[in-house]
């Protein structure tokens, strides 16, 4: 098979993302449960990520085995605060995770970790990109 086969591999994987609503990238499965985040804000808006708040909360009360990495990532807009973007990134998957915790699930079953301006959804060009790119994300890592 060869790359071939595992370029097949990974286009089936994509195909089958599609119908399951996760998202598979680099061979990882995030969920569609994008956390929005205002800008140079790590504050959780629980008003409106309610929705995406709690199906994560849901999958994870529902799948006990499930462990996911809470990814944060930042806009380039420079955040003038010292660690920068990368440190307002991890303050928000922080952030996130607390939110979690405090709903009973087990720390031991998240991971938090931030990005910063880097991996970026959309070029950050616009508003509405900038806006894009200022997420929390969850990766399944079991």
């Amino acid at each position: 098979k060869g790359q071939d086969g595992l370029k097949a591999n990974v286009d089936t994987l994509k195909e089958i993302s599609k119908t399951t609503r996760t998202l598979v990238e680099h061979q990882s499965i995030y969920y569609p449960f994008d956390i929005d985040f205002a800008s140079g804000k790590s504050e959780l808006d629980t008003i409106v990520n309610q929705d995406n708040l709690a199906k994560i909360l849901g999958l994870l009360n529902e799948d006990t085995l499930l462990c996911v990495e809470i990814v944060g990532f930042a806009d380039s807009r420079p955040f003038q605060e010292r660690g920068g973007n990368i440190e307002l990134s991890i303050k928000r998957a922080c952030n996130v995770m607390s939110w979690l915790i405090s709903r009973g699930i087990d720390a031991k079953r998240l991971q938090a970790v931030g990005y910063g301006d880097r991996f970026p959804r959309a070029p950050n060009d616009t508003p509405e990109n900038r806006k894009s790119n200022r997420k929390v994300l969850f990766r399944r890592i079991k």
